[in-house]
């Protein structure tokens, strides 16, 4: 979970109530639609962002983008929540949040694999395969960020922990060995 107390506050309470009114999954994909478009459209993050412009007028385009429902009720009183107490900036983290609290109640475990290419199915089904020897009964998803800095090997985040398995990885590994450190 997110090291910003007041994102994990908000995060929790929303899949509290999703899970009470078991909409967990609709929830999850409201936030993550709204939080891609927030993050890929600089004018509509622009726009949900600007204090000038009525909360009213704010919900109103959100209201017109997503589907009637128990889940979109809650998820419509959530954001209103958001915008009241000035915490929408904070939306793409506390959808974050979210996503690794749904993830963790369907007994799936998130793996981000950095390379500095581009994984072919052979070899993310590898990584997925000895990821899942260590967590067995979870299921594995593997989200892959191609970094162009890497030399070699792979790096993984998995479960808020760092596996770094590339070549600058080794080799600053073997300098403090070689210190004494």
């Amino acid at each position: 979970m997110t090291a910003n107390p007041v994102v994990s506050k908000y995060a929790m309470a929303l899949f509290n109530v999703a899970m009470d009114k078991k909409v967990t999954g609709d929830i999850f994909r409201f936030l993550s639609a709204l939080k891609r478009a927030f993050t890929e459209t600089p004018a509509l993050a622009g726009f949900l962002l600007n204090p000038e412009i009525p909360e009213k007028k704010k919900m109103g385009l959100i209201r017109k983008i997503t589907d009637k429902g128990e889940a979109s009720a809650l998820f419509f009183d959530f954001l209103e929540l958001l915008f009241s107490r000035g915490r929408m900036p904070l939306f793409p983290d506390i959808t974050d949040a979210y996503e690794e609290l749904y993830r963790k109640s369907k007994g799936e475990v998130d793996v981000t694999v950095f390379t500095p290419f581009s994984l072919t199915e052979k070899q993310k089904k590898s990584i997925q395969a000895f990821i899942q020897k260590a967590r067995p009964g979870k299921s594995i998803v593997i989200r892959e960020q191609e970094d162009k800095k890497l030399i070699g090997g792979i790096k993984l985040e998995l479960e808020g922990r760092t596996y770094d398995g590339t070549v600058a990885g080794w080799l600053k590994q073997s300098e403090h060995v070689l210190k004494g450190e």
